[in-house]
């Protein structure tokens, strides 16, 4: 992405056709490891090859939308989560246990 950044001068100047082959790579090498449920236009299960080019291309977009709409939800849950954890941990307390000889 940095490559494409110092091309167009910056990453909202990359056309949407490239950003979205980027991010189709980007999240085919780094994220997604398994297609199951995806069929080919024959009706018989797709390979990785064919979904990760499917994603790629324009009529892909909306499967993008959806993988990246599925880690914006889980990140902001993952930070929740931190923000609850943080909420819930109490502060040292000031009672001691002792033991009488």
């Amino acid at each position: 992405m940095s490559r494409l950044r110092r091309q167009h001068g910056s990453w909202d100047k990359v056309p949407p056709a490239i950003k979205a082959q980027e991010q189709a790579k980007i999240l085919f090498e780094e994220l997604v490891r398994d297609v199951r449920g995806f069929e080919g236009s024959d009706g018989q299960p797709a390979t990785f090859e064919q979904v990760r080019g499917l994603a790629a291309t324009a009529e892909g977009e909306p499967m993008l939308d959806l993988a990246f709409a599925a880690v914006d939800m889980a990140t902001a849950r993952r930070e929740a989560d931190g923000e609850d954890a943080e909420g819930n941990s109490s502060s040292s307390s000031n009672t001691r246990t002792s033991t009488e000889a």
